[in-house]
């Protein structure tokens, strides 16, 4: 029965946080002022217990998440609840904690739920001391305890929903934060700590690889990522891969037809210079690569086909189907446009340099303004051949700025 509740409690926390995380509450009044603050059973005792974090207890935070979460839990199955705050508030220390829980334990709690990675120590003490008492840890870790389980969320999430929200609402300057917890991993998922972990001198520097904070020397990276794409965003000609682009890397296009961009990685373009000469043959180049992209695609449209051709040696239908294929892409380039760089692109490419050929394939979303010389010294650094810099490029901070 008391792992039921366990369990129950368990899931009305996630459902709590995921409207509560999304944007800071689903609705504009608080349901759960309705809900008594405590309710006790006919004994007198408290079976569900909350021992807050520092802060108050309707801090909009991780308190009051937490505490809401559980009484409505409480008050809907008829379980007595209680909280407890541990003294000297913002001050508390791991024997203030201590007391709390306790406290809660003396007043029959078969289930202590408590937020915030500063509890660790106490929970630790405690859980050990009672071994048929039932621990949530939120915002936390596995203890090792038989009797504790963790409950952590993916907070970037949120905080990149409600940027993206700030930015449709029209607001134009936005500033960066992911490291205010210290070493709480909660505080630095997004983004702190990761390495530069794509180097190459001319083209290009890449980070945002997740599993690259704390990496080990000569640890393959690159593959990182939060567990999601974005879709393609390709403003192009308006946005193009000039030195100082900011764009999204993503997986190729075998695996990545719809040219996805990932989560979380992303480069900075260096390049080179085109001289002036050589910007008409280069354009001839690029125009070149779209229609053999084209045919690439519908080749792979019509794989089997092609595989089965293949194995009845039927030579001849293999041939008419490469004319069919050639003609097909002669047909989509002319109704799409052949590529042609614009005066801006000319402009660029022949003056500060850049990466042409990834244009109209990979989302741009930005643009170093100042600080292109930080830049310039990454892509020099020495690198393994893999491509990563032998002396790890750390991320200590960044700022976004839109004008």
């Amino acid at each position: 029965k008391t792992m039921k509740k366990f369990l129950g409690i368990f899931l009305a926390l996630a459902v709590l946080f995921t409207c509560a995380f999304s944007f800071a509450g689903c609705t504009p009044t608080d349901p759960y002022d309705a809900i008594p603050d405590e309710m006790t059973s006919e004994d007198g005792k408290y079976e569900l217990a909350v021992v807050t974090d520092v802060g108050q207890l309707k801090d909009k935070g991780f308190n009051q998440g937490t505490w809401e979460g559980v009484k409505k839990y409480g008050h809907d199955n008829g379980i007595s609840y209680k909280y407890y705050q541990p003294a000297n508030g913002n001050a508390a220390t791991d024997q203030d904690r201590i007391d709390a829980m306790e406290l809660a334990v003396t007043n029959g709690a078969k289930v202590i739920v408590a937020p915030g990675f500063l509890q660790a120590t106490a929970m630790t003490t405690v859980a050990t001391a009672h071994p048929d008492v039932k621990f949530i840890f939120i915002d936390g870790w596995a203890l090792g305890l038989d009797n504790v389980v963790a409950v952590a969320y993916q907070e970037e999430q949120s905080g990149f929903f409600a940027g993206y929200a700030a930015v449709m609402e029209g607001y134009t300057k936005l500033g960066y934060t992911g490291g205010g917890g210290g070493t709480n991993p909660a505080c630095n998922r997004f983004g702190y700590g990761t390495l530069f972990h794509r180097v190459i001198n001319q083209f290009m520097i890449q980070g945002g690889d997740g599993d690259s904070r704390n990496a080990k020397p000569g640890q393959q990276l690159g593959m990182g990522d939060p567990g999601y794409t974005v879709p393609a965003e390709f403003v192009y000609p308006k946005y193009f891969h000039k030195k100082g682009a900011l764009a999204a890397a993503r997986q190729s296009d075998q695996v990545n037809p719809e040219k996805a961009s990932s989560g979380s990685q992303f480069y900075i373009v260096t390049g080179n210079v085109i001289p002036e000469g050589q910007i008409g043959q280069f354009e001839r180049q690029l125009q070149m690569q779209q229609e053999q992209n084209v045919f690439n695609t519908l080749v792979a449209a019509h794989r089997d086909e092609i595989m089965t051709m293949r194995r009845n040696r039927d030579q001849a239908g293999l041939q008419a189907l490469q004319e069919q294929l050639i003609n097909e892409t002669r047909q989509q380039v002319a109704r799409e446009g052949a590529f042609t760089l614009t005066p801006e692109q000319r402009a660029a490419y022949t003056t500060v340099g850049g990466a042409p050929h990834l244009d109209g394939a990979y989302t741009v979303f930005g643009e170093v303004v100042e600080g292109m010389d930080v830049v310039e010294k990454i892509e020099k650094v020495e690198t393994d051949r893999a491509d990563r810099p032998v002396a790890d490029v750390k991320v200590i901070s960044m700022k976004i700025v839109e004008e």
